[in-house]
């Protein structure tokens, strides 16, 4: 706020397809994969490095495979940039959106905050 970036705040969820991520995030906080060498990227990067949210839990909990949890986190959207398919981020943004979808990508995992993680029954 002080540089003068916006500072919307929006609820978003995230799925990791990996039982133990769920505890290093809830206790450590996320990590944009491929950034730093111990955590890969885990579903690809087609729209550019980041972590990878959707504005309601249908969407990511289509990528958990078998566990049935998503993690709902606290988003700060900084400067936010609409993208299409095959537009790559550039510059100075935080926040992608994609075109018809409900994801929203945070190019820094400074801008999340875990709140709880969420199970669903089978």
């Amino acid at each position: 706020a002080a540089k003068g970036l916006p500072t919307a705040e929006r609820y978003v969820f995230h799925v990791t397809g990996q039982e133990k991520n769920f505890k290093a995030i809830a206790e450590e906080g996320f990590v944009v994969g491929g950034s730093e060498a111990s955590v890969p990227v885990a579903n690809g990067a087609a729209y550019g490095k980041g972590v990878y949210t959707a504005i309601g839990p249908a969407t990511p909990i289509q990528y958990s495979g078998k566990i049935a949890k998503v993690i709902l986190a606290l988003g700060l959207e900084g400067t936010k940039r609409d993208c299409n398919y095959r537009s790559q981020r550039n510059g100075n943004i935080d926040t992608i959106s994609v075109q018809d979808k409900d994801w929203l990508i945070f190019t820094s995992s400074d801008q999340l905050l875990p709140v709880a993680i969420i199970v669903f029954k089978s």
